[in-house]
């Protein structure tokens, strides 16, 4: 290029591609005597650099984890190239250098980045995320955004576990009713959630879903996975045993929640267990042969009433308390008047055991 014109100091250079140039300036007057102005080179860039390939994303329950090969540019070495990482709701507001560049950060200005993590995220959640990259000169690239969904942080349990009632069926076994409140999930429907019903003698061998789920001796199953249960009944359970009970909840991913434990009393052959307090009436034999009702308070036991009876066997007896809230015991009694182990019912009346109607059946025999 040379051009000539008087009285000129500045000269703008068009048309140029990236690369190296140097200029120089002449000055020369009337009698043609010239001068050199000392050169200058000047590097031009205005091509933005070229994006490596596609972003990748991993998601957990509360980051994403996201990684990109590395860019290339015509003038700018490749380890001094610098990356931003947004993200947004939707990769439609991020699709462009300018929107990209506005939307929330999550790495600023970085050379030679290739990798990063946005955290903090919320689970079962869509976000998009873009990487931009500019060279030396301040062009910039973007990689084509991506949208990565965040994992179920699992399901969340419902209210608690609670014993509807606990009965003796026979002389050795009782059964119990349970239930619990429906669990939730952000990405799997409750009616799909899955539950599984543990029983152990021990807490400790059933305090974590995992436990729970791996249940093995002293731990049974009870219920195995079943999608949409919320109450199981417990069968074929010693008397006078303490039991701990436990649901576990998962969804479709597989994730897994507990329920905590809870303890179910089964009560002793007579005896009446208030399930809303944990205690127990327990209906006895004295020795003169009396009948007597003692009830637990923490560890103590206290006497209900005085002794009453007379004749009291100890093979059958029971003691209920009724839709009003009585308390009956019935007893079974030695008489010799032609009947022997004849039954009789005893009310609980204004703190005093009192005889109500007469005796009941029995079994007739020959008394000496």
């Amino acid at each position: 290029m040379s051009l000539s014109t008087a009285n000129q100091t500045q000269f703008n250079v068009t048309g140029l591609s990236d690369g190296t140039y140097a200029f120089a300036v002449l000055v020369k007057d009337l009698a043609g005597n010239k001068s050199l102005y000392l050169p200058v080179s000047a590097e031009i860039d205005i091509t933005a650099p070229t994006i490596g390939g596609v972003i990748s994303g991993t998601p957990t329950t509360t980051q994403v984890n996201l990684s990109w090969p590395a860019a290339t540019d015509s003038i700018t070495a490749a380890a001094s190239l610098q990356y931003k990482v947004t993200r947004a709701s939707s990769t439609s507001t991020i699709n462009t250098v300018s929107g990209a560049d506005a939307a929330t950060l999550v790495t600023d200005w970085t050379s030679n980045l290739t990798a990063t993590s946005a955290t903090g995220l919320s689970s079962s959640t869509t976000y998009a995320f873009a990487v931009l990259v500019k060279d030396a000169a301040g062009n910039k690239a973007l990689y084509a955004p991506i949208s990565s969904t965040t994992a179920s942080a699992g399901p969340t349990v419902g209210t608690a576990i609670t014993l509807n009632s606990v009965s003796r069926v026979t002389t050795f076994s009782s059964s119990a009713s349970l239930s619990w409140g429906v669990g939730s999930d952000s990405g799997t429907d409750t009616a799909d959630l899955q539950y599984k019903v543990v029983i152990a003698l021990q807490s400790s061998d059933i305090d974590t879903a995992a436990k729970a789920d791996t249940c093995a001796s002293p731990c049974s199953i009870v219920t195995n996975w079943t999608a949409n249960l919320t109450a199981t009944n417990l069968t074929g359970l010693a008397n006078v045993t303490r039991y701990q009970v436990a649901v576990v909840v998962k969804n479709d991913g597989g994730l897994k929640a507990l329920y905590s434990p809870l303890a179910v009393v089964t009560p002793a052959y007579g005896a009446e267990l208030n399930t809303s307090t944990g205690t127990y009436r327990v209906l006895t034999r004295t020795t003169s042969d009396q009948a007597q009702v003692v009830r637990s308070s923490g560890s103590a036991w206290t006497q209900v009433g005085a002794n009453f009876g007379s004749n009291i066997t100890d093979d059958i007896v029971s003691i209920v308390k009724t839709d009003s809230g009585e308390l009956q015991a019935l007893v079974r009694v030695y008489q010799c008047n032609g009947w022997v182990y004849q039954s009789q019912i005893y009310r609980f009346l204004s703190g005093t055991w009192t005889a109500f109607s007469g005796m009941l059946g029995g079994t007739q025999v020959h008394c000496n």
